[in-house]
This record gives structure tokens, sequence and C-alpha cells, in this order.
């Protein structure tokens, strides 16, 4: 309906209250929002999360807040990164002992060689 611009220029200089009732500040006519930035946010969070248990952001985090490093035994790759170390310990084991071998078959040759005096 179409008010004119005195008649509602008139309302509006009167406009008050009645008695005995309050004002809801609500609009219910106010469009609505859905808070999808809040769950991509918070899935986000749990994406990223649940990776660094994992420990797939250790090698591209200083070491000092490797998930190794923060959680302890509680950290998912906790098993990975102690299995990768004794892999790595058993690579130096293994690369120390054929050089032991290595210098002692070396040396082996040179005494079993008998040099023209």
């Amino acid at each position: 309906a179409k008010i004119n611009v005195p008649f509602g220029t008139s309302l509006t200089g009167i406009a008050k209250l009645p008695d005995g009732s309050t004002v809801d500040s609500t609009d219910l006519f106010a469009e609505k929002t859905y808070p999808w930035k809040q769950w991509l946010v918070i899935a986000l969070i749990v994406v990223l999360g649940y990776n660094y248990y994992q420990g797939n952001f250790d090698e591209s985090v200083p070491r000092k807040l490797a998930s190794v490093n923060l959680l302890g035994e509680a950290a998912s790759s906790h098993a990975k990164a102690a299995a990768r170390q004794r892999r790595l310990e058993d690579v130096e084991l293994a690369a120390k002992e054929a050089a032991i071998e290595a210098a002692a078959a070396a040396k082996a040759s040179t005494n079993a060689i008998p040099t023209p005096k």
C-alpha cells in the first residue's frame, strides 16, 4: 500500500508506543544468513590438525614444531619416525661395518703382497 508523503510525515510525527508494550529489535523479515564460512574454517582446522597428527608436515616445519617433538609418543607419526630412525641407524651401521671390512681387506692385501727390496 502506498502512503503519500504528507500522511507519512504526520504518522512519523505522532509515533509512540502504546502503554505497556515493548520493542522487539529482531527483524523477522531479514535475509537469512548461513554459517558456511564458520563450517569451512572448522573443517579446515580439522583437516590440518589431522594431517599434523599424522606427521605430514614434519618435514616442512622446524624440528621443534614437528608432531613427534610436540606430541611425543601420542603422535601417530611417532612409530613412523622411530622406524625411520632405526633404518637410518641400520644404514649407518652397515656403512661403518663395510668401511671396516674394506680397510681390513686393504690392509690384508698390502700384507699379502711382498714388496721388492
